[in-house]
């Protein structure tokens, strides 16, 4: 009922910080929502370990993941 209202359907998502704590949990809920979700961290063994809890829950075509760093341009 709530998410209907709350519905992110063919949206797209990005996350910073995605290895962290709340960069996991921000994917989570968006994902509830129908949102295309693409994640991104500096730390490829953060990244992997929450990707591993996310592709438990989610098929492996409603997000994405690449380990950088978004605020170094190079």
């Amino acid at each position: 009922m709530y998410l209907e209202k709350f519905s992110l359907k063919n949206k797209t998502a990005l996350i910073t910080g995605a290895g962290g704590v709340l960069g996991l949990e921000h994917a989570l809920a968006l994902l509830e929502t129908g949102a295309f979700v693409f994640l991104t961290d500096i730390s490829k063994k953060s990244l992997k370990n929450n990707v591993k809890i996310i592709e438990k829950k989610y098929e492996k075509n409603r997000f994405n993941f690449i380990q950088m760093d978004v605020a170094n341009e190079k």
